[in-house]
């Protein structure tokens, strides 16, 4: 597997940066990711694909592949195949911060004495997402959760204070108790801007109620950057403990949010099933928005799940440093 120094990383970022006005946000393209990463291949006599984990590419990933004549003519724009020192790749491939299509059911969707990552939360009826993990307030020391914007305040009309419930809001069930309030969020402009995040933090009602566990994982053990290659391990509401692969770094996302609101997200990762083919089963689903995806060696936070591929192939997730950084909070370690 090719190791990225970080020099030829610092190249990349800079590259990244100059594309996403140039091609991100250009109406030519149907462009909604892009990245540095393995390029995809295909074995010549099968067809199957495959992560080349021997080259580095910048990547553009699009709603849908044409072949040249059929760029041609809808007089469409063909992309660079170089840009800079780095060859590029093409992937089709459309994301999405998906809401839930089915109820969710179990220990993760029941009330729990000891709020940890990996269960089900709400901010509306019938509306529900995972608790990623307990953080605390760089200044305050308060006990929080960190999740998505999408998941703790869910329309652009949320105001801090109002409730999260646990277990899960449903329609059939009754009213469950109140186990935090939103309190601050991160949720970028339609272009470049200062923190292109999808984040927010509810303060605890009862500060001792929670525990550093990852449900079905273990506890968390501190936070690392990703690399390419790097194995994961996360735990969300929907699909449970599922793993994967940083197949992408220092990705610029952008993300349909509250019916059609673009945004733009920053410091994204890709996760990838590993090898390619190896499962059906899906990384993530609607649902699982807000977990924490851990390094599967150490257990320690790498990034925040916010968006997946509709068929559980591949995930997007927020690079953890920057999280914490942006929000002011530490990972809670004990109460």
């Amino acid at each position: 597997m090719i190791m990225v120094d970080a020099g030829q990383l610092e190249r990349a970022r800079l590259e990244l940066r100059a594309m996403v006005k140039r091609y991100l946000f250009n109406p030519e393209y149907e462009i909604n990711l892009i990245d540095f990463g393995f390029p995809q291949r295909s074995h010549r006599e099968t067809q199957q694909r495959y992560w080349d984990t021997e080259s580095v590419a910048l990547r553009f990933h699009i709603t849908k592949k044409y072949s040249l004549d059929e760029l041609e003519a809808m007089r469409r724009k063909v992309l660079p195949r170089q840009i800079g020192q780095f060859q590029t790749d093409v992937i089709e491939a459309q994301y999405g911060a998906s809401l839930p299509m089915s109820m969710p059911f179990g220990m993760r969707a029941a009330r729990r004495e000891k709020l940890c990552g990996g269960i089900g939360i709400s901010a509306f009826r019938d509306m529900y997402g995972t608790l990623g993990g307990i953080v605390r307030d760089a200044q305050t020391g308060e006990a929080m959760i960190l999740s998505n914007w999408h998941v703790l305040y869910a329309t652009r009309t949320a105001r801090a204070g109002r409730p999260i419930y646990q277990p899960v809001l449903l329609s059939r069930h009754p009213q469950p108790e109140v186990v935090a309030r939103i309190v601050r969020e991160r949720i970028s402009a339609p272009g470049p801007s200062e923190l292109p995040l999808d984040v927010a933090l509810a303060t605890l009602v009862d500060q001792g109620r929670w525990e550093n566990l990852q449900l079905g994982i273990g506890r968390v053990t501190g936070v690392t950057a990703p690399r390419l290659g790097m194995k994961l391990v996360k735990s969300g509401l929907v699909t449970g403990v599922t793993y994967g692969a940083v197949s992408g770094v220092e990705g610029f996302s952008k993300t349909i949010y509250d019916g059609n609101w673009p945004r733009l997200i920053e410091h994204a990762i890709t996760i990838s099933r590993w090898p390619l083919n190896l499962s059906t089963l899906p990384l993530s689903q609607g649902g699982d928005s807000g977990s924490w995806w851990l390094d599967e060696a150490t257990t320690q936070a790498v990034a925040l799940h916010f968006a997946g591929k509709r068929d559980g192939t591949r995930a997007q997730a927020m690079q953890m440093q920057h999280v914490l950084e942006a929000l002011g909070v530490v990972i809670a370690d004990s109460a």
